[in-house]
């Protein structure tokens, strides 16, 4: 273990980082090469001429990083000068996709990674670069330098100022991803493809494609003017050839034309885009998959869903599904053997089947259960860890997509999932899947450090997560960590506690919420349930931290974001309460609804200026699900207008 001593950014306190390992690391030696001191410097950086775009833009990450750490310059150059030390940064396709090495050797430093052609700056998942190098610089920077990229703002990056820049004599790393796709969707810009996903060494050993897809690839409405709605699903009788919302409507898989179209739609995409691997043929999103009487034949007449609200109510349709995959991936391959088409395993068809004993080798299958992040109730969760580990075993193409945080089940609140969200990923990991898709919050503070902590998972699912808690909190917030920490701790315990307390409250205060929409009414009245009675003691916490960062603009700012994620916390669970107490009394007596109209003005307040700042994405997803469910505190809403005086319906 080796000490570097270190001043902050915010130049408000003095910082010890821990240089821990790990696994893949060892030393020659006790003695130190000294790269830096008082800033200045002896080393270049080594690029070769012609080398691969994401290989130069290595060597710039390095130069920029250690500049600002330590206020010395390291010239690029394409051919090592004499009478000076080397850093030296190549590619290798000796190691596995995004891997990297690091090694000290007579002196010199190496950075060497798995590299690939192709824009470097960007991750891109249908496309993908691969940056072995980038990876390896940014572990040295972590590990060596203190460097960290919790957010993608400078607010939200750590670059301590550095006396002394040194490595270990005879260091030998090696890294490798464990899984090949590593990707979080739906959070705040650049989570997903901008730079704060390539400094936390998210992407792709190979290109990606799994979307809900049929609906256009064989668009219902179009093919039923041209004579053919037999390829539509049929419900109740009769074709539906009417596109369904946003995600189209479903076809009916078992007709040949149907699956012909669709292998020809694959063939003739590989053709017009050879560099790309994969192709998406996976069904609309929601129900109405087709029930004439072909597709019944696919499918086992006994078998319903086991689990959740459609058990032994729907029929399981993953026989059907597997078979249609099957039977596209068979003439695809014999044009396009080296291909891939990527197919959900979802809803309805999530379960495993019971008379397709094996997937085509050119389907990648995405199994997509959604409910990670409320994946709280025992059964539900011995549940999920079977289906992986089924999935897992029954194909070798197998990735997961789940959902740690979903904006219609919270609305806005802070809801980490602690222990839960590190077994989910250790359980993807002991599964055998090959890569993740995860949906993360819109904003940082929704989950704490945890979608950070997702990125070191993705790479290594067994690092020492509570060290990565404590450098997250300890860096980030410095001596208001142990407060923001407590904020994220009794905001978990209140997420977990609505989706474990009682059903019978649930229902019965559910009730109070009847003109909620979808299932608004049941997640509403499990967030007052989880939160009411800690959303004092989060407010504490953020005023403790409020106290201990006073005149630190930095971390003023920082706390400051946690503050508008504790007040929409608080005028959301508030004006639920005056809700519930309005619609729970004998007699309508619209005075109750008083309080509302200062708890919307605030929560609007709060969503504009989101809307003007770091949180738009927040406020748009916010926003939205409110509006789709009709939740009762969204600002023009019937409560509101009733409370304003403006009238109800």
């Amino acid at each position: 273990m080796f000490w570097m001593r270190c001043r902050a950014v915010s130049a408000s306190a003095m910082v010890c980082l821990v240089l821990s390992m790990g696994a893949g690391c060892a030393f020659g030696g006790f003695g130190r090469l000294i790269l830096v001191e008082d800033g200045r410097s002896d080393f270049e950086i080594v690029v070769e001429a012609g080398a691969f775009e994401t290989t130069q833009l290595a060597g710039r990450e390095l130069q920029t990083y250690v500049k600002k750490a330590t206020g010395a310059l390291l010239p690029i150059v394409r051919k090592p000068t004499a009478d000076r030390g080397h850093v030296f940064i190549s590619s290798t396709d000796r190691l596995k996709p995004h891997g990297f090495a690091i090694q000290e050797h007579e002196g010199s430093l190496y950075i060497r990674g798995h590299d690939s052609a192709g824009r470097g700056d960007r991750v891109d998942y249908y496309r993908p670069v691969l940056r072995g190098t980038c990876n390896g610089v940014y572990s040295f920077l972590e590990r060596f330098v203190g460097v960290r990229w919790f957010w993608n703002g400078p607010l939200g990056i750590i670059v301590p100022e550095v006396d002394r820049l040194a490595i270990p004599v005879g260091l030998v790393m090696k890294e490798e991803p464990r899984f090949a796709y590593r990707s979080l969707t739906n959070g705040p810009v650049g989570s997903r493809k901008g730079d704060w996903a390539r400094w936390n060494r998210l992407g792709s050993a190979h290109g990606m494609s799994h979307g809900h897809a049929l609906h256009k690839i064989v668009p219902v409405d179009v093919w039923a003017e041209r004579g053919h709605p037999e390829y539509a699903a049929e419900r109740g009788g009769r074709r539906r050839v009417k596109k369904a919302g946003t995600s189209g409507g479903h076809v009916c898989m078992s007709h040949p034309d149907v699956i012909e179209l669709v292998a020809d739609a694959a063939i003739e995409y590989f053709r017009r885009h050879p560099e790309l691997g994969m192709y998406s043929i996976s069904p609309p999103d929601g129900s109405g998959m087709c029930m004439d009487e072909r597709c019944r034949a696919w499918d086992d007449p006994g078998y319903r869903v086991p689990f959740g609200p459609r058990s032994k109510r729907n029929p399981v349709l993953t026989d059907r599904v597997l078979r249609f995959y099957n039977a596209v991936a068979e003439r695809v391959c014999k044009v396009y053997p080296d291909k891939l088409l990527g197919g959900y395993i979802y809803q309805d068809y999530q379960y495993p089947p019971k008379h397709i004993n094996s997937v085509h080798p050119n389907v990648a299958l995405v199994v997509t259960p959604n409910y990670c992040c409320e994946n709280w109730d025992a059964e539900k969760w011995a549940f999920t860890q079977g289906l992986f580990a089924t999935w897992g075993k029954v194909h070798d193409w197998v990735y997961a997509y789940d959902t740690c945080y979903r904006i219609r089940r919270s609305y806005g609140l802070p809801s980490p999932m602690g222990h839960r969200l590190v077994e989910q990923i250790q359980t993807l990991d002991s599964s055998g899947m090959r890569g993740c898709y995860l949906y993360v919050g819109q904003a940082w503070e929704l989950m704490g450090h945890e979608a950070y902590l997702l990125t070191k998972m993705l790479w290594n699912p067994r690092v020492d997560t509570s060290r990565v808690a404590d450098e997250y909190y300890g860096l980030l917030y410095q001596q208001a960590g142990p407060a923001i920490r407590r904020f994220y701790s009794l905001a978990g315990e209140s997420w977990r506690l609505s989706w474990t307390c009682d059903e019978a409250d649930v229902k019965r205060l559910a009730k109070l919420f009847g003109r909620s929409k979808h299932s608004g009414p049941d997640v509403l009245a499990r967030l007052l349930i989880g939160y009411e009675e800690r959303i004092g003691e989060m407010g504490d916490a953020v005023r403790e931290a409020e106290r201990l960062v006073r005149g630190d603009g930095v971390l003023e700012r920082r706390v400051s974001r946690v503050r508008d994620c504790l007040t929409l916390a608080e005028t959301t669970i508030g004006g639920l309460r005056v809700v519930a107490d309005y619609e729970g009394a004998v007699e309508k007596d619209v005075a109750r609804l008083g309080p509302l109209v200062e708890i919307v003005r605030r929560r609007e307040a709060l969503l504009k200026r989101l809307d003007r700042g770091y949180g738009s994405k927040l406020s748009e997803a916010v926003r939205w699900a409110c509006e789709r469910d009709e939740v009762p505190i969204r600002f023009g809403g019937y409560y509101h207008r009733l409370a304003t005086g403006v009238g109800g319906d």
